[in-house]
């Protein structure tokens, strides 16, 4: 059995595929924080960093750009509590190749769980691959859309990578989200909604609104962009107002 958070859905996006480089909005070996707050508390806060694969193959004249992606989260809720680390490796468009995360937890009931999961891209086909309490758990192996990135549960990370490598100022995109725990693509549409200031840390920051719904509604909320693509927040809704997620940036670097 995969274990699945209730409290966010967290996916899996898709722009189209190419090996050329796309810049980053987020500088190499810089750790970034972002905080994350539910009803008006903060309950966790994820530290991530991107740096160049130095172990990427070929000829340095010839040899493709490749990203690694680190990242820890911590994330306390009233009715339980968890703890991630993760290293994603991407191409330089974003779009992955392979997925590596240890997740640590405790339930209300003071049961403890732990899981590990590894999911490797190969052409067309994701390889998942998950381990609880030491356990292999049924591989599943799902078939994707060219260009699908990586989004696993409650990884903002992946979305700060996802969505920088999407056109500056776009108005409209649909992407292609994969899920994992639930092993299903999901069609997701990002929309231009207006402008906003933002206070980012001690900064005001102009950034563009979007909206993003899937096609049969299971994710559904608003996200912030400033001019660089950089993701300054995240709003994951929620039937229940007082479970609605939002994720912030905490400082401009």
């Amino acid at each position: 059995m995969i274990l699945i958070s209730p409290k966010l859905l967290v996916l899996l996006a898709a722009s189209g595929y190419s090996e050329k480089p796309v810049p980053l909005p987020w500088s190499l070996g810089t750790e970034y924080r972002y905080v994350w707050i539910q009803n008006g508390k903060r309950v966790g806060e994820t530290w991530f960093r991107f740096k160049r694969d130095s172990k990427a193959a070929g000829a340095p004249a010839k040899r493709k750009t490749r990203y690694i992606l680190k990242a820890k989260r911590e994330n306390d809720y009233p009715d339980f509590s968890v703890r991630a680390q993760e290293t994603t490796t991407v191409r330089a468009d974003g779009t992955p190749i392979r997925f590596e995360e240890t997740l640590t937890g405790k339930s209300l009931d003071e049961k403890d769980f732990n899981q590990e999961t590894q999911i490797h891209f190969e052409g067309s086909t994701a390889k998942l691959r998950y381990k609880q309490r030491g356990r292999d758990q049924k591989p599943h192996d799902v078939e994707i859309p060219q260009g699908t990135f990586i989004i696993a549960t409650d990884t903002v990370e992946h979305w700060a990578l996802f969505l920088s490598m999407l056109p500056p100022g776009f108005q409209k995109r649909e992407v292609q989200l994969l899920y994992p725990d639930f092993a299903v693509v999901m069609s997701t549409t990002i929309e231009k909604a207006g402008q906003e200031k933002l206070k980012i840390g001690t900064d005001e920051v102009e950034s563009t609104r979007y909206t993003f719904l899937s096609k049969r509604k299971q994710l559904t909320g608003v996200l912030w962009l400033d001019a660089s693509r950089r993701l300054l927040q995240i709003e994951f809704a929620n039937k229940n107002p007082a479970l609605t997620l939002r994720v912030v940036l905490s400082e401009l670097k």
